[in-house]
């Protein structure tokens, strides 16, 4: 964390113009079937709501993320993802 090795996944500027998003719509992970099925639909691309599950049982540990934050670095990343946390109406 201090090191700010959580910076590297910043994908904000890749979807944005003038720090405002550049695209039509927005998908989440948390809803990445219906999200994509709405996606398919808009584009008249079939889509029958399956997809692999390629990593489903990568993780040994399941532990929340929050459980990964010690003392101010929920802060840091919070502070540093504000505007996608924002926009996708994330609680953090």
């Amino acid at each position: 964390m201090k090191n700010g090795g959580y910076k590297k996944a910043y994908n904000f500027p890749i979807y944005s113009i003038e720090k405002q998003p550049a695209i039509g719509f927005i998908g989440h992970y948390e809803s990445m079937n219906p999200d994509l099925k709405t996606v398919c639909e808009n584009l008249s691309i079939p889509f029958d709501g399956w997809l692999p599950n390629a990593k489903g049982d990568y993780r040994i540990n399941r532990h929340h993320y929050r459980d990964y934050y010690h003392n101010n670095h929920a802060e840091m990343v919070r502070n540093y993802y504000e505007k996608e946390i924002d926009l996708l109406k994330y609680v953090f």
